[in-house]
């Protein structure tokens, strides 16, 4: 259920701003999405069809408003080391940052730069694009 909601409200959202976007002229729409964090997770092929469903989603939409020069991309990340992070436990943290083949979690700094392009006039000509921002842990 929790991957419905996670899709519907992507695209949902997502189309909604397109649309407006695009009304203006000029503009930029993103989808956040997430790689795959427990690969024992029970309901890894539901998660998964929701991930690959947010990139079908983000490739349509970049096709159908391309000519409008709206961009439509998303960004794929693993683990990003936030104050968030905190609560979470050490065992767990320890577990994570070793199934990132570089080895560490990204930083704020990392996404914002990431973010900041995506988003920037720079980028005008990129559309349809899922950004890896995973440390190598991409399983789309």
């Amino acid at each position: 259920m929790r991957d419905a909601v996670a899709f519907d409200g992507s695209a949902d959202n997502a189309d909604g701003a397109a649309g407006g976007f695009a009304d203006g002229g000029v503009g930029r729409d993103g989808v956040a999405g997430v790689v795959v964090d427990e690969l024992e997770d029970h309901a890894l092929a539901a998660y998964s069809a929701s991930k690959a469903g947010l990139i079908g989603l983000v490739k349509s939409l970049a096709m159908e408003f391309a000519r409008t020069r709206l961009t439509v991309n998303a960004i794929a990340p693993a683990t990003i080391d936030t104050p968030m992070m905190k609560d979470t436990p050490a065992e767990r943290r320890l577990a994570d940052r070793e199934s990132i083949p570089v080895g560490r979690f990204g930083t704020p700094d990392e996404a914002a730069a990431l973010i900041s392009y995506v988003a920037s006039v720079e980028s005008g000509f990129t559309t349809g694009f899922a950004y890896d921002l995973s440390g190598g842990r991409a399983q789309y």
